[in-house]
């Protein structure tokens, strides 16, 4: 059996430090910045090469959901057709989308419920002009955590189903505290994720939730009535959730064209001074500083009195879409084992800690990919195996960085 196969939400990234510049003009780097200055309102960005586009430059394009950038205006007659059909494809998911939000949205209302757009599906709806400027992978929704369960069944009720995301209904109960709820799905329609809270393990979540449901301003999508986040807000979590990505796993370069593109169409919401003082309420005050000294360094973008000082990372680390790899599995693990002090009765915490070795039968299914005829056994094995190896690789690491940092304050 070849157990070589892609784990879902796997992306493993070399981490090498490299001086904050521009990228070479014809890398796929340079072609990534160019997409992302077009998408977010630079009327003189050249957009794509006129040269016909190579398989990795389609592939980043894809991965960091810049298709809509592309228009056979920018390729001239590069455009192969497969593509177009791409650009046509994602009009429709969008269009899709669009039209889950408003169902959602129209049902969560008949039942009291308030739901507040987060993310690509605030951005699609309020922030661009164009259905297909603005890839969806899901759509994300911020609920109130004492309406949790009611939306919920509304999801149910509307024919979704959760996914096996999590290893165990303590693990599903700890996610849902810490980021949300496990995706759920429905044939022909996008994921949909509610939200409790939108700091993940950072900051200060209960100030945030203050802050947003406070200052949420009621709109209208298509006549049905939702709330909207406060453009303020929309920011500080756009930033934060770029740089948790950006550290954990991978960050595609379309969040940072979100905030580029409302710093440049709403400058006066995004004034340094008021930002700051929130960012100092959540928390997040290297988070946002990150961001603001990216958009402003790269995308030419920046609100009133932003810092102006070099980013932190080069471009050419960003358009990888990860910062940082090498000791994540160890950090994973602790924020896991630190999760059991949130989960009530020994008994789920035993559960709880063996199931992160040995997940369910559903959870391998869904991670795996696996026919329901498939034998289970072999792959509990890989993933024990993997685990195990990710984490002691990762400790190792962790700890010759301490120790070289410990050499370094000595010298």
């Amino acid at each position: 059996m070849n157990l070589r196969r892609e784990t879902r939400g796997g992306h493993d990234r070399a981490d090498t430090n490299t001086p904050a510049n521009e990228p070479e003009e014809d890398g796929v780097p340079a072609v990534l910045l160019r997409l992302c200055r077009s998408l977010a309102g630079e009327p003189s960005s050249p957009g794509l090469p006129t040269t016909a586009p190579t398989v990795a430059l389609w592939h980043a394009v894809l991965h960091h959901r810049l298709l809509g950038a592309v228009s056979a205006e920018a390729l001239g007659a590069s455009l192969p057709p497969d593509w177009t059909r791409c650009v046509q494809g994602q009009y429709l998911r969008s269009l899709r989308a669009l039209e889950q939000a408003r169902e959602i949205a129209s049902t969560a209302a008949e039942a009291g419920i308030r739901v507040l757009p987060l993310k690509g599906a605030a951005a699609l709806t309020w922030l661009y002009p164009e259905l297909e400027q603005r890839a969806l992978g899901d759509l994300d929704l911020l609920v109130r955590p004492e309406q949790a369960e009611a939306a919920c069944r509304t999801l149910l009720d509307l024919g979704y189903a959760p996914l096996a995301s999590s290893t165990s209904p303590e693990e599903e109960q700890v996610k849902a505290r810490r980021t949300h709820f496990p995706p759920y799905v429905r044939t022909g329609s996008l994921p949909v994720e509610l939200h409790l809270q939108v700091l993940g393990s950072r900051g200060r979540r209960e100030a945030a939730l203050r802050d947003l449901w406070g200052a949420a301003t009621p709109d209208e999508l298509d006549g049905i009535p939702v709330h909207r986040l406060a453009w303020r807000h929309f920011f500080l979590h756009g930033a934060v959730h770029y740089v948790r990505h950006l550290e954990e796993d991978f960050a595609p370069l379309a969040w940072l064209v979100d905030l580029a593109l409302l710093a440049r169409r709403h400058p006066e919401t995004v004034a340094w001074n008021e930002l700051r003082q929130c960012a100092e309420r959540w928390g997040i005050e290297r988070e946002l500083g990150q961001v603001c000294r990216v958009l402003a360094a790269y995308l030419g973008v920046s609100g009133p009195d932003w810092p102006q000082q070099a980013p932190e990372w080069a471009w050419e680390r960003l358009a990888t879409g990860s910062a940082r790899r090498e000791a994540r599995a160890w950090e994973t693990c602790r924020d896991r084992l630190a999760a059991v002090g949130e989960i009530r009765g020994w008994a789920a915490r035993g559960r709880y800690l063996i199931r992160q070795a040995f997940p369910s039968e559903a959870h391998l299914r869904w991670r795996y990919a696996l026919a329901p005829t498939e034998p289970i056994g072999p792959w509990r094995a890989h993933f024990f195996r993997r685990r195990a190896h990710g984490v002691v690789g990762s400790f190792k690491a962790a700890m010759r960085r301490k120790r070289e940092a410990t050499g370094n304050g000595n010298e």
